[in-house]
């Protein structure tokens, strides 16, 4: 299973400027994601359900508070979707919008101690933020826990070794600023567990 693990952080004019001088521009996307939900009984199990640009999705996170690390399953495919969605006695069809984030996203990539560290900047319609990914393919009996703080490491030393020093906090997360401005009930669901 492929899994993703990012990191995400208030974007500052030196920071940004580091990204651009250094790493590898891959292109710019746009993004028009709705976010799905019936009672908002996904996002209070940290399932993510989305439209993004014509195409359903689904994102299951699991957030470490000692890293603020993010660690993703995704699914691409409608028919797994609505399988794992049986849990929750729901199908895609059964959802409705809870947000909607508009997003300018500049990629960028570099390879760093054995892996590809992809750099995404993103601008959307409240601020920006950049977050810092490694997708790997998790193997059989692998520790994901143990995997996970490797792969923080990493992302550590590599901020480190190029001097991006913005911060982590709950204005990195385009989701919940999205919520604040568009649902607050669920903004005050998310900010339980403060990212």
């Amino acid at each position: 299973m492929q899994i993703e693990l990012e990191k995400k952080y208030n974007l500052s004019k030196e920071d940004y400027k580091i990204i651009r001088n250094n790493f590898e521009f891959i292109k710019e996307v746009n993004l028009k994601d709705y976010y799905l939900d019936k009672d908002l009984t996904l996002l209070k199990n940290n399932h993510y359900l989305r439209l993004r640009n014509g195409q359903y999705e689904l994102k299951i996170t699991t957030f470490n508070p000692e890293t603020k690390m993010v660690s993703s399953e995704e699914y691409d495919n409608e028919e797994e979707i609505n399988k794992i969605l049986e849990k929750f006695n729901l199908n895609i069809e059964d959802c409705s919008w809870v947000i909607f984030i508009d997003t300018k996203r500049e990629k960028y990539k570099h390879n760093y101690k054995w892996y590809t560290i992809n750099i995404d900047v993103e601008e959307y319609q409240y601020s920006n933020r950049y977050e810092l990914e490694i997708v790997y393919n998790e193997e059989k009996n692998e520790n994901r826990e143990e995997k996970e703080k490797e792969l923080n490491n990493i992302l550590d030393d590599f901020r480190n070794e190029f001097w991006l020093t913005a911060i982590s906090d709950e204005n990195s997360s385009k989701f919940i600023t999205c919520a604040m401005y568009q649902n607050i009930e669920l903004y005050e669901i998310l900010t339980q567990n403060t990212i």
